[in-house]
């Protein structure tokens, strides 16, 4: 086990990447790991890039299972989730995670060490909702109380208190089932997507006017305290404002089933049911690029970028991933992994040469694969 281990550190070294290197396409497997009868829905590496988060499924089970990221050894096992879970994310410490399911709930997660340096790793919180949830986000920046965002089926967005587990605000304009949101890098805005193809970019008040300042300067802290107090509702109302509609033809009528922000330079990456993804450019208000080659078969599939922004890659229908130059939109490769029916997620390691996918549908494992020089 120790040379094992040592093997795979060594391997890890070679895979490591520089601030100022480009991201370079996977090219050998590294890892192939079970996780359930019927695959895996979501994958996502941890901020730290230890950890490996899956979303599996296993006839009536849907565990969260949490690997090392270098060796594939299995970690942490979270059981809770009732059906399909559409979505995961991390937040930006690596010690919770949430997860948003068709079961109407969304789920805190914790990893962390107590006193005595033993493994905690428990449901925090459960967010039940009426209907089904297909998207949860960490908020970036809010730290005291940190924030959940959800949105589901009624196209209603939610705003929950990490600390009181209470939800503060829920915001409307949607008219159809939000399929995803995502943040700006600096907090100051998110994005949410419906299955109409409507966008709306939304203002965190406190972000977009302190530019950036921490949440505990702020506030806003008082409102775990006085949330009984009608003035502080009003405040948490005031505080998220939809202030812009993207409403564009050749999105109308075209569910948008994941969205990416790339801000180098601002746009957003809408991954649609109608086999393509496009590019919204927010300087030009319009798209701009348009990445054509991969199959969704309606499936709810996702796309990523590289750390690097250099490239976006996709999963799609045929089981294979489509890696795209993410400014010109021409396609530069597709890799097979060996699944034969949709790929859902990928997640691109935050400072390796390292890439996870995962398929839903069949007992197929997820897949790790490195670049490697040999």
């Amino acid at each position: 086990q120790l040379k094992l281990k040592q093997k795979y550190q060594k391997r890890a070294q070679l895979r490591l990447r520089s601030a100022i290197d480009s991201c370079i396409i996977p090219n050998q497997k590294l890892h192939s790991i079970p996780v359930g009868n019927n695959g895996a829905t979501v994958v996502k590496f941890s901020p730290d890039g230890y950890y490996i988060a899956v979303a599996t499924a296993e006839k009536l089970m849907f565990a969260i299972k949490v690997y090392n990221s270098e060796t594939g050894q299995l970690l942490h096992v979270f059981n809770g989730h009732h059906n399909i879970i559409y979505d995961l994310d991390w937040s930006k410490d690596s010690k919770r995670l949430v997860t948003a399911s068709s079961d109407q709930t969304v789920k805190i997660w914790l990893l962390q060490q107590n006193d005595n340096n033993n493994d905690i790793h428990e449901c925090e919180y459960s967010f039940q909702h009426s209907s089904y949830v297909y998207t949860a986000k960490f908020h970036p920046k809010a730290r005291t109380p940190y924030l959940v965002l959800t949105g589901s089926y009624d196209g209603k967005i939610r705003i929950w208190n990490g600390k009181s587990g209470k939800c503060m605000v829920t915001l409307s304009g949607h008219h159809e089932r939000i399929n995803c949101l995502t943040f700006h890098k600096n907090g100051s805005q998110f994005y949410t997507a419906d299955a109409y193809g409507l966008i709306k970019v939304w203002s965190d008040n406190v972000y977009s006017s302190s530019k950036g300042r921490e949440e505990s300067d702020y506030a806003y802290d008082r409102n775990v305290e006085y949330l009984g107090h009608d003035n502080t509702k009003e405040e948490w109302k005031n505080r998220f404002k939809c202030i812009r509609t993207v409403n564009l033809s050749i999105l109308r009528e075209n569910s948008i089933h994941y969205m990416v922000f790339e801000s180098r330079p601002e746009r957003l990456l809408l991954y649609c049911k109608n086999d393509a993804i496009y590019s919204f450019n927010f300087l030009r208000a319009d798209i701009n690029v348009i990445y054509k080659g991969v199959n969704t078969m309606g499936k709810l599939l996702k796309c990523t970028t590289s750390p690097d922004g250099r490239y976006l890659v996709a999963g799609s229908a045929d089981g294979k991933a489509y890696f795209y130059d993410l400014i010109t939109g021409h396609l530069i490769s597709t890799l097979n992994v060996g699944f034969k029916l949709p790929m859902f997620d990928i997640s691109w390691h935050p400072h390796e040469h390292l890439v996870a996918f995962c398929c839903f549908g069949d007992d197929y494992p997820l897949q790790l694969f490195e670049y490697s020089k040999k």
